[in-house]
């Protein structure tokens, strides 16, 4: 039992290595990086890796072998907060010094969001990631308090809200679809679709398809 609990803590801290907010850290890293400031501070070569680690202490349940499940589902909703601003790391042009209103990435990760209720830890976790991702990108106390984070809300009853509502019969029609025709099928009807962290297009469902077929994951 105690072997099976370290493997399932590796796998959901591997999990969490792809999460959103860490995907979003490294884009931005990357881009001040290869940007002419970063040139000037003598910033040569790849740029390092930012060390962003998400703590699995926030995951941790009673339930046992939960672990791996309560990770995926947290990854999985944690992309609506951070999708959209890492769309725009790459096509809309920001440096480390842009004032914070004026930065594309900045205003993505400021949006706010909304889920059931019963995801307020969820939430709380969604928060401490986007915090830390302000900070890294060199907006510490005093713009974020100037420019601060819309909050993130994790106790909306679906029932008094037509949009929880409406991204819920979302979900089941992407999930029928993935049980049908996989994640090609959705991409072919859902204009925007995140996949393991990242957007992911048609081109690349159908390649995701090919490759898992091959290594034996299904039929």
């Amino acid at each position: 039992m105690h072997l099976q609990e370290l493997l399932n803590n590796q796998t959901a801290e591997h999990i969490l290595l792809d999460a959103p907010s860490r995907r979003l850290s490294w884009n931005i890293h990357y881009v001040q990086g290869y940007s002419p400031h970063g040139y000037l501070r003598g910033f040569m070569g790849p740029p390092q890796r930012l060390e962003h680690k998400i703590d699995l202490a926030h995951f941790k349940t009673s339930t046992k072998g939960a672990i791996v499940r309560t990770v995926t589902e947290w990854t999985a909703k944690s992309a609506s907060a951070f999708s959209e601003a890492i769309d725009v790391t790459f096509t809309e042009y920001f440096h480390p010094h842009q004032h914070p209103a004026l930065n594309p990435v900045y205003r993505a990760l400021r949006q706010s969001h909304a889920f059931d209720e019963g995801n307020q830890n969820s939430v709380s976790v969604m928060e401490l990631e986007r915090k830390q991702i302000a900070q890294e990108m060199t907006y510490h106390d005093f713009w974020q308090q100037m420019y601060p984070l819309n909050p993130l809300y994790g106790n909306i009853d679906s029932k008094k809200s037509f949009y929880i509502q409406a991204s819920d019969i979302a979900v089941g029609i992407a999930k029928h679809l993935y049980e049908q025709g996989e994640i090609l099928a959705v991409t072919l009807h859902f204009d925007y679709v995140m996949f393991n962290g990242r957007k992911i297009s048609q081109n690349d469902a159908y390649e995701t398809m090919m490759e898992w077929r091959q290594l034996g994951y299904y039929n």
